[in-house]
């Protein structure tokens, strides 16, 4: 679980959920209330990081089975951007 805030948008929180005897997961992620909705984010995740500011909003980095490092900035909806290759964590700063 990762959790970020901001005071224009409120809380973005990040889960991932694995299954039973599995290494990758499914990553969810809403922003807003804690009632919001939850958005599927991406598939077969590792590790996941979020961060959030009131001007770029949600900033969110993942991990994938192939060691990439993913990145989306601005909105839950925004187009994942390769960052890096060949990684062993990821991490995210608003």
């Amino acid at each position: 679980m990762a959790v970020a805030s901001d005071p224009a948008r409120g809380a973005l929180i990040g889960v991932v959920l694995f299954a039973p005897d599995h290494d990758l997961g499914d990553l969810l992620a809403k922003e807003g209330s804690l009632s919001a909705r939850w958005h599927s984010e991406h598939i077969d995740v590792f590790r996941a990081a979020v961060a959030s500011d009131p001007v770029h909003g949600p900033l969110i980095g993942v991990q994938t089975y192939f060691s990439d490092v993913l990145v989306k900035e601005g909105s839950l909806s925004a187009s994942w951007n390769t960052e890096h290759a060949s990684t062993t964590q990821v991490a995210v700063a608003g």
